[in-house]
């Protein structure tokens, strides 16, 4: 957990002087990613300011924003319906507002679908339908009315959103705000109740949800309450199966509010640690929001343009003692992220603390890392020889929390190859090399996720519970397990799971920390697959050792290249027995604890006996004729494998 009083320097030493964890980084300049049909970064989804009604004429005047033109206003407020019918809106619109929030909306009472809809009709009715705005209600003082009245608000934005539709106007509807703030309480009650009822009556006349994913704080402990990493993933998740099982395909988001929000700051005057640690949580959620072009419309980091309209504590632009305006220390989030841009390239990494991600613009292959953890760790960068040759120059930019407390960008620059980094705790860091003009993509590779129709089934002790998963989409490339569940902390996080009767490994770690300051764990595990265990259709068992809880969500990852790869870097992982050097040695993972192992052929008839078995030994196997085996352990667990 990270402790709020003011990241005290002692803490830090602490955390940067720890032993340093490893992870290592696939890279290949030669893949362009994609993700679905997503490939080309969309920087405004990402990287706006959150802005009152006010924003426009303050945004244009300033000379802070004129120097920072990639800086810009993701929505705009008015007060009222009607106050949209006039020339402003087509006006505003022009300078890429993305968001019109509209105030003063009372979902609970017996509002007029037809009129309301006439007027936003009427008010678009100058824009042009190729410019795609989100509808969005201010709902932030209404949040427990609507919760209260569900069934009501969902049919007032089916038939809204079913009459916007009908007239092809510009807006598209965004739901309330979606309660997800300890979704997984009291067994996900707030889910089954308001949730689930406002998927199921809205129906596909929403076009996308409205989410708050913000970091909060526990004040008991003051610390860090982070939704960043295993839980945020799992939300993601639950709320994309549940929206699968209705309707067959999943709806993006639009995440009304990203980073890290403590209501106490609002009587604090500004603080430069505060916007450190700002800063550490854009940078983890907006990596994980990064991952999920298909499924995000737009999402708006928690930082105001104005301070005399604004929270004080998300400010962007504030008044100096000289009543003058001037920025915070918020503006180094967008000054390090100011050159991201291009098309997405391969990249993995297979420590679930460390996200990433890739970008090829031109002549810069631009590399991204980012660490969840509160342990410093060494990155292997695991580029090909064609790659590494390619590289001519390596600019390192860095944004971390130093030694007194407050946000830091540094860089670097060298012709000497790096193949290896140290990142610190929370830090992020960028490595942007020069290469080619002419540099081009060989292959393609396209990432899948494969939704089950059951959630939140309850855990029962040593009773496997089943997810079927059809239509999966295979090929060469990578797949993983995304099992997500919600437990009490005293309970196991270390199921025994099953993919088509194949056992695969659950990991040890999740991304983020340990939920020690939630009720209790909510989140998700990562598990590497062999791609040759997924099929089409697929059957998933999860078992755990002890009963309760439930788990929320099983998704089949994949990542399928376009044509044929042959590299090192894509080689099945996870296996819990592989044969190699040309079918002389079966290689076990250590993590299989056994005693007189033996090995049977697919008739089940004993054809090797293992004694003096150590765990993480190599097997012989150089008698074996060609032919289909099965490892067995003492205690009836089975692993096929081919030789």
């Amino acid at each position: 957990m990270r402790s709020l009083h003011k990241i005290l320097i002692l803490s830090f030493i602490s955390f940067t002087s720890s032993f340093a964890q490893e992870a290592n980084i696939y890279l290949d300049l030669g893949i362009k990613k994609f993700v679905g049909k997503e490939s080309l970064l969309k920087r405004e989804k990402y990287f706006g300011v959150q802005a009152n009604d006010a924003r426009d004429t303050f945004i244009s005047s300033n000379a802070i924003f004129t120097t920072h033109p990639e800086i810009k206003a993701s929505g705009i407020s008015f007060k009222e319906v009607s106050s949209l019918a006039n020339n402003a809106l087509t006006e505003m619109l022009k300078n890429d507002i993305s968001v019109i929030k509209i105030q003063g909306l009372d979902v609970t009472s017996n509002t007029n679908t037809s009129i309301l809809s006439e007027n936003i009709i009427k008010a678009f009715s100058k824009v042009p339908v190729s410019k795609k705005v989100i509808l969005s209600f201010d709902d932030s003082n209404n949040t427990n009315n609507w919760v209260k009245s569900t069934s009501k608000t969902a049919l007032l934005y089916k038939n809204l959103g079913s009459k916007l539709e009908e007239s092809s106007t510009a807006a598209s509807i965004s739901s309330p705000s979606l309660p997800i703030d300890n979704i997984e309480n009291n067994d996900f009650d707030i889910f089954k109740s308001t949730i689930k009822t406002f998927v199921d009556i809205s129906g596909k006349e929403i076009d996308q949800y409205t989410l708050d994913i913000s970091d909060g704080v526990d004040v008991a402990t003051q610390s860090i309450a982070y939704r960043s990493g295993a839980n945020l993933e799992a939300t993601f998740d639950l709320l994309n199966t549940y929206h699968f099982v209705k309707h067959n395909k999943t709806k993006p988001f639009y995440v009304a509010s990203y980073g890290l929000k403590f209501d106490n700051w609002l009587n604090e005057a500004h603080s430069n640690y505060n916007d450190a640690l700002i800063i550490e949580s854009l940078n983890n959620q907006v990596m994980a929001l990064l991952d999920k072009p298909d499924n995000i419309s737009l999402a708006v980091p928690t930082i105001f343009a104005n301070a005399k309209a604004t929270p004080n504590p998300y400010s962007l632009v504030g008044l100096n003692s000289d009543n003058n305006y001037a920025t915070t220390d918020l503006l180094k989030f967008y000054d390090f992220w100011k050159d991201v841009s291009g098309e997405r390239t391969y990249i993995s990494s297979d420590h679930p603390d460390i996200q990433v991600n890739a970008f090829k613009n031109g002549n810069k292959w631009i590399n991204i890392f980012n660490n969840l953890s509160d342990k410093a760790q060494t990155l292997n960068l695991k580029f090909s020889d064609y790659d590494a040759e390619r590289i001519k120059k390596y600019h390192l930019r860095r944004i971390y929390t130093n030694a007194s407390g407050v946000a830091e960008i540094t860089e670097a620059h060298t012709d000497l190859h790096i193949d290896q980094l140290d990142i610190e705790p929370f830090e992020t860091f960028m490595l942007i090399l020069d290469i080619p003009d002419d540099t081009e993509f060989a292959t393609s590779i396209v990432e899948y996720n494969n939704y089950s129709k059951s959630y939140l089934q309850p855990i029962t002790a040593n009773e496997p519970t089943i997810f079927d998963i059809n239509n999966t989409v295979v090929g060469k490339g990578r797949a993983n397990i995304r099992l997500s569940f919600a437990r009490e902390k005293k309970l196991s996080r270390y199921p025994i799971v099953k993919l088509n009767d194949n056992v695969v490994l659950t990991p040890e770690n999740w991304a983020g920390y340990d939920q020690a300051n939630r009720n209790q764990f909510f989140g998700t595990l990562v598990i590497p697959v062999p791609l040759s265990y997924v099929k089409p259709s697929n059957k998933i068992s999860v078992t755990f050792p002890d009963s309760g809880g439930q788990v929320s969500s099983v998704v089949i990852n994949t990542e399928i290249f376009s044509n044929d790869v042959q590299n090192e870097n894509y080689v099945e992982k996870n296996t819990p027995v592989f044969v190699s050097y040309g079918g002389i040695l079966l290689n076990v993972s250590k993590k299989l604890q056994c005693v007189s192992p033996r090995i049977l052929d697919k008739n089940g008839n004993v054809v090797k006996k293992i004694k003096g078995y150590h765990a993480g030994n190599t097997v012989d196997i150089s008698t074996l004729k060609t032919g289909e085996y099965i490892f067995k352990l003492k205690n009836g667990a089975e692993y096929p494998f081919k030789k």
